[in-house]
């Protein structure tokens, strides 16, 4: 369909009940739509669908055609960039390299490369033949530790052992803005800034664990240790170190091999069991010395 036609609003019609989250029109009015659950609808010619893309996990936010319109690109939540056979709805490759949700995706103008762009303003760019990326560009400045007047912290000391910006957490991010979450979390007073905003729902959603749980727990332990924590700050960490010791990987993790991210967390909480058993002894908060046994059960 030509552009102008009215039937090319048909095209980008939902289907269903599925919300649309991304369309791109490609030559000779070909057009590509991806839905909220990880389908991408192709049109070739007329008002009904061709093929369906169905192989992302979540939500499609990109999708693409080449200049020729022969191969499709979609782009989606699960931090993943998928080429296409345009013809044949057959998939050709599943690029890597992105960790945060996926936002834009287009082809060279060449059509050799592929390029996506996630929501850590990170831009990735692949041969079309797939593999890792040819090269990575940050367009925002490197992640850093947050370190205070006063000299750096031990829970600091744990941060600064990790590469935050090939880590993975929930958000659409990825998890260079976890330092700077944590240290807003240490320095938390009021019931809303020790909401962890930026780590609940970011290291864990609902028990599912992300990549940055691990040092994650670590720099709890720490900071049960040495900092002089609000009370607020302090239910907040041990609530957040429960959901650590007691999930399970996230199934986005579990496909890049991450099957064992909970016990990786437990592992890390043994070595902060005296803080743990201080934290059941005193009792500074009423009911944690419950919260304290659950996670030292789950470490047994």
């Amino acid at each position: 369909m030509q552009a102008g036609d009215p039937g090319a609003l048909e095209v980008l019609r939902p289907v269903g009940s599925r919300p649309v989250r991304a369309v791109a029109v490609g030559p000779s009015g070909r057009a590509v739509a991806g839905d909220n659950l990880g389908i991408a609808r192709l049109w070739l010619d007329g008002a009904s669908p061709t093929s369906e893309l169905a192989s992302h996990l979540g939500p499609i936010t990109a999708v693409g055609f080449s200049r020729t319109g022969e191969l499709v690109v979609t782009g989606g939540a699960d931090r993943t960039v998928r080429l296409w056979h345009a013809a044949s709805g057959r998939p050709i490759a599943v690029l890597r390299g992105l960790n945060g949700e996926v936002m834009a995706v287009r082809f060279s103008a060449d059509g050799t490369e592929v390029v996506g762009c996630d929501g850590d303003a990170v831009v990735a760019v692949w041969s079309v033949g797939g593999g890792q990326p040819r090269r990575r560009i940050r367009c925002r400045p490197a992640s850093s530790v947050p370190t205070p007047d006063g000299g750096i912290r031990p829970w600091q000391v744990e941060a600064l052992r990790h590469d935050w910006e090939s880590i993975r957490c929930g958000c659409r991010r990825g998890a260079r803005h976890v330092p700077g979450s944590f240290a807003e979390l240490v320095r938390a007073q009021t019931e809303e800034e020790a909401s962890g905003r930026g780590l609940v729902n970011d290291v864990e959603i609902q028990g599912m664990l992300f990549e940055a749980a691990v040092p994650v727990t670590s720099m709890i332990l720490a900071a049960l240790a040495e900092e002089p924590l609000s009370l607020r700050a302090r239910q907040r960490m041990l609530d957040l170190l429960l959901a650590c010791v007691d999930g399970e990987s996230h199934h986005s993790e579990a496909l890049e091999g991450r099957t064992h991210l909970a016990e990786a967390c437990r592992e890390r909480a043994r070595s902060g069991m005296s803080v743990l058993h201080r934290e059941m002894r005193d009792e500074r908060i009423p009911g944690s010395a419950a919260l304290v046994r659950e996670i030292l059960d789950c470490l047994d």
